[in-house]
């Protein structure tokens, strides 16, 4: 789904505060991508158009969120994969 740059910018997170990407659910586990999404979808096909903003939401939240995993597990990954791996003992 391509935005137009005016939606994209006022759906975009805000910089202050917690971005919605961040915060958990009300039981405090963590956020329910799939089922936030199969809800969204079934409402679009049901006509609701608040559904269509939803899923924009939905969607930047998901990028944000996977952005900002994916700066924290690079690095440490590449710090373990460029490490010396042990030689295998000799029989």
């Amino acid at each position: 789904m391509i935005l137009s740059d005016s939606l994209a910018s006022e759906l975009a997170p805000k910089k202050k505060g917690t971005p919605r990407a961040q915060r958990q659910d009300k039981t405090g586990g963590a956020r329910q991508w799939n089922t936030e999404y199969q809800n969204q979808a079934a409402g679009l096909k049901a006509g609701n158009k608040e559904s269509i903003k939803l899923l924009a939401e939905l969607y930047l939240d998901f990028v944000h969120a996977a952005e900002s995993y994916a700066k924290y597990v690079i690095p440490h990954t590449t710090l373990f994969f460029t490490s010396p791996l042990p030689s295998p003992p000799l029989p």
